[in-house]
């Protein structure tokens, strides 16, 4: 699979961070235990295509009890692709909280506009983007997490929906004792129609000292028709599986 990083050379660039931190009174507000306003500019220079982009955020994190906090903040960017420049503003909102010992909550929110990335004719969108998430933890053995994310893009010119998409994470870890756990993960993409699957066991007798086993396998939703595979037809096929196996071990001396 290809990484979505990629090291962006031949620039030259400068930020401005200012994040100073207030702290209530606790007499006063018990439950708000930090207010965080930040403000960052960035410039950068690209000296291949001898274009510009611009960034600047306003945010403001409050810290609350029971290892919660709310982050706001509004966005504008200037940014050069492909020969243009496209302004862009957005507004953002991420949060979390812990419930109760066994139970913690979280989610985040993006509004606002969006760059097509074509080589040859990109163009200005908008879009929505979020997710909820939540872990429980009933015992300490037992570890179960889940998230739903949801993205779309329209085209701005006449509000065409360009894409959509829901993503499904499902991770399980069962720690059996200190040195032994299993793990399962599990994922789906509304958009690819594929569901991936990835079962680990793992022992580790000290640092350096491990064996792990696992799993995977990559399920489709492909049809196979007149000798060549259509996506999005038919039922789900494991196209891809695939088995692993390590051991290593730390002899000191």
């Amino acid at each position: 699979m290809d990484s979505a990083f990629y090291e962006r050379i031949g620039i030259s660039s400068g930020k401005i961070w200012i994040g100073p931190s207030f702290y209530p009174n606790p007499k006063k507000v018990s439950w708000l235990k930090r207010i965080n306003p930040n403000f960052i500019a960035v410039y950068l220079h690209d000296f291949t295509t001898n274009m510009d982009d611009r960034f600047w955020s306003l945010s403001t994190e409050f810290n609350f009890t029971k290892q919660g906090f709310l982050e706001i903040g509004y966005i504008w960017e200037s940014e050069s692709w492909v020969n243009q420049t496209f302004d862009q503003s957005s507004i953002e909102l991420n949060g979390g909280v812990q419930i109760t010992n066994w139970l913690r909550l979280g989610g985040n929110f993006f509004r606002g506009d969006r760059i097509y990335y074509d080589p040859v004719n990109p163009y200005l969108g908008w879009g929505n983007s979020g997710g909820i998430n939540f872990t429980l933890q009933p015992s300490d053995k037992l570890r179960q997490y889940f998230e739903f994310y949801h993205s779309d893009f329209y085209r701005s010119s006449d509000d065409q929906k360009i894409y959509e998409v829901n993503i499904f994470n499902t991770r399980t870890t069962y720690q059996f004792n200190k040195y032994l756990f299993a793990r399962a993960i599990f994922q789906y993409n509304s958009y690819q129609q594929k569901l991936l699957t990835d079962l680990l066991g793992s022992f580790t007798f000290i640092p350096g000292t491990v064996i792990h086993l696992g799993y995977g396998s990559i399920y489709e939703k492909r049809d196979w028709q007149q000798n060549k595979w259509v996506y999005g037809l038919g039922n789900m096929l494991n196209m891809r599986r695939s088995l692993f196996f390590k051991a290593s071990y730390l002899w000191r001396f």
